[in-house]
């Protein structure tokens, strides 16, 4: 078994979350293959070489800075069926409410493609928010972590499978065309009807710039809870700093 704590500790240091403090990239959204490029590209690429040769990988993300998010476990669903099937067990055993499949190729951030085409069944947990996880949100990666390990026939005991819901359903993402001051009045975990109000964009003194409403039915997955919304900051196009909320559009 390897356990890498942190992949980037300059990031960690510097308070850095989703984009790389040196190239202002996502290295979850980078295949490995260019150990040549900026710092992102060779760190990712570093990390592929270290693990290509797994069986199983589990990505734990332990909390957004700027985000409050619902704990989730999305599943890449790629490839050969046993290896979807494989990872789809690995999430069995997080004791989160919703494990959310994912068919679609654009769903699928490119390391974790790159991790399925090398025969890697994998999955990433979403458990923690606003960069401070819980003791709880500690628990629940601990807790899934032995239950994957006794799926993976590497410890032995009864086999923890809570009770979870299969999502299904489009994502999408409100974001502000300009900067303001954000105030969202839904939390992460709501189900929101369509056209209902998520929150207002002011500027410094309170007047209101804009409204944002739902366009579906939609389950509210995170929201971004640092007030500070920059809409000019977008670097390699990444809508990250101009977010307001991430839904997923309920199927029926």
């Amino acid at each position: 078994m390897l356990v890498i704590p942190v992949i980037s500790t300059r990031a960690f240091m510097e308070r850095n979350m989703q984009l790389n403090a040196v190239d202002q990239k996502e290295v979850h959204f980078i295949r490995p293959g260019s150990p040549d490029g900026t710092y992102s590209d060779m760190l990712i690429d570093t990390l592929f070489e270290i693990v290509k040769d797994s069986d199983y990988l589990i990505d734990s993300h332990a909390g957004e800075m700027a985000q409050s998010l619902m704990s989730w476990v999305p599943v890449p669903m790629r490839g050969a069926n046993e290896i979807s099937g494989k990872s789809l067990e690995l999430a069995r055993g997080f004791d989160v409410e919703y494990v959310k499949p994912r068919y679609d190729l654009p769903s699928i951030p490119p390391f974790c493609v790159s991790l399925l085409n090398a025969g890697i069944a994998n999955i990433w947990v979403e458990c923690g928010k606003n960069g401070v996880p819980t003791e709880e949100d500690t628990a629940t990666h601990f807790h899934g972590y032995i239950a994957a390990l006794q799926t993976m026939k590497m410890l032995t005991g009864d086999l923890a499978r809570p009770r979870q819901k299969l999502l299904k359903g489009t994502r999408s993402q409100i974001n502000s065309e300009i900067s303001g001051i954000w105030h969202p009045v839904i939390k992460e975990g709501d189900v929101v009807e369509a056209g209902q109000y998520l929150g207002r964009l002011t500027d410094y003194f309170g007047n209101t710039l804009e409204e944002s409403h739902s366009p579906n039915r939609s389950l509210v997955l995170y929201y971004w809870s640092n007030p500070a919304i920059n809409a000019q900051r977008r670097p390699h196009g990444y809508d990250w700093h101009n977010g307001l909320v991430s839904l997923l559009d309920l199927e029926e």
